[in-house]
């Protein structure tokens, strides 16, 4: 798919220095919350986290175990234990404290207001290119994060940790952003998947997108992909594997603050802004 140009915006460093002399912060927001999607370049705070992520892998993992999930090499090596310590280093990455410093340090960057701002833990996902998974978290199909959260203020930051190409990035459908789709978000709960009778998440549209409304992106590590919850994306999975880092924030007078997108087609009542937490 090709994207209309104002709808993807890139920035990096040397422009992003000169957009914060503009008063970057609320043209960031506004321009989010109207369905543009940014795409930050080469950005020093974001190199930081993936190399902080990187040593928990290292610690945790074996190197032949870390070749095979980030450049995709096949092994004679059984990785039956992989699986278990992987949902471990999952773990270890939400509850580091330097994660999480670095990232409220990428979102003073951006001007936001960090005392009236919160996060979902940082987490990371393998995406396979086979049949082997591992981790708590998986391949998902096409979504609006707001569908789970229900709050239209959700900006989403999505960051790979190996290159990604059209074939194992993350898909965005910029062309359904004010269009409504249809959902299971009626029928899923939150309660039941803790329950594990629903397998996903969150949830899911009815049938597969088609793929002419899917855009792709190609990343470097130290990129940073924001857009708005309302969007929906999904994972691709293709000839090769990625791994990749992503979390969600919502600012809280942000709903007084700017025209935040309208809930369309979500059909779950609840919100959920116990899973953001305070950064401070």
């Amino acid at each position: 798919m090709i994207v209309k140009k104002y709808q993807q915006i890139y920035l990096d460093n040397s422009k992003l220095e000169l957009l914060r002399k503009e008063n970057f912060h609320e043209y960031f927001k506004s321009q989010i919350f109207k369905g543009k999607i940014f795409i930050i370049k080469n950005n020093e705070f974001i190199l930081k986290i993936i190399d902080l992520v990187k040593k928990i892998l290292n610690i945790h993992l074996s190197k032949e175990e870390n070749s095979f999930l980030f450049k995709n090499k096949n092994s004679t090596t059984n990785f039956s234990n992989l699986r278990k310590r992987f949902f471990e280093c999952q773990k270890l990455v939400k509850q580091n404290i330097e994660i999480k410093i670095e990232f409220k340090k990428f979102l003073k960057f951006l001007n936001f207001n960090i005392s009236n701002t919160k996060s979902d833990l940082i987490c990371v996902r393998y995406i396979k290119s086979n049949d082997f998974s591992i981790g708590n978290l998986n391949f998902v199909k096409g979504h609006r994060d707001t569908w789970a959260s229900n709050l239209q203020e959700q900006i989403n930051w999505w960051f790979p940790l190996n290159k990604t190409d059209s074939s194992n990035t993350i898909y965005l459908c910029p062309d359904l952003f004010s269009k409504s789709v249809g959902n299971n978000s009626k029928e899923w709960s939150f309660n039941d998947y803790k329950k594990k009778k629903v397998l996903s998440s969150t949830p899911t549209v009815n049938y597969e997108i088609d793929s002419r409304f899917k855009k792709t992106f190609s990343l470097e590590p130290g990129d940073v992909l924001c857009f708005s919850g309302t969007h929906i994306h999904g994972s691709n999975q293709g000839s090769s594997s990625r791994l990749n880092l992503e979390t969600r924030t919502i600012t809280l007078d942000d709903k007084y603050n700017f025209q935040l997108p309208e809930n369309l087609d979500g059909g779950y009542k609840k919100k959920h802004r116990e899973w953001f937490n305070n950064l401070i």
